[in-house]
């Protein structure tokens, strides 16, 4: 099969009410969504906040994703290979939701590849892809960035400078 150029994949975080850093799911820039229904249970999130939360962030998400891009959409990948790289996975809300949208595509073989996850997420990643790549998975994993000597953001000019450089 043939293998895919360099694209970019984009989801983004469905944070909670009270706290916005806890992945209540995610959802990626063609609407393709992960939930964390027992969360959303545990804390009484009303659908009509999730429905708020997906609408919100898809959109985001779409924006983004045409930013870094000259088309829009992904490229064609049916019958092709597509491997997605993420700088980490703590809960694996956007790994999810990222795969999901690539499987969308028929592709013929999705994987995804990772410094560092969390045990759970590197397993729960497992069911959603092809093949997980996983360089480690410590058990006391915390955060991403406590695996990196910096871990600042990287804006989205310099992104799409890293891959103007590439095409």
């Amino acid at each position: 099969a043939f293998v895919a150029g360099l694209d970019v994949v984009v989801a983004r975080k469905m944070g909670a009410p009270q706290n916005p850093e806890v992945a209540l799911g995610a959802v990626a820039s063609d609407g393709s969504v992960w939930e964390n229904d027992d969360l959303i249970d545990r804390l009484g999130v009303s659908e009509e906040y999730l429905e708020e939360r997906r609408a919100e962030e898809a959109e985001n998400a779409r924006e983004k994703a045409d930013r870094y891009r000259e088309t829009a959409g992904l490229p064609d990948l049916q019958g092709k290979r597509a491997l997605i790289v993420d700088d980490g996975v703590a809960t694996g809300a956007t790994a999810t939701a990222c795969l999901r949208q690539i499987r969308e595509t028929d592709a013929d073989w999705v994987a995804l590849a990772v410094p560092v996850g969390s045990p759970r997420a590197i397993d729960d990643l497992e069911r959603e892809a092809d093949e997980v790549i996983a360089l480690q998975t410590p058990a006391d994993f915390r955060a991403v960035g406590q695996y990196y000597r910096t871990f600042g953001q990287v804006s989205d000019e310099e992104a799409i400078e890293y891959l103007d450089r590439q095409s």
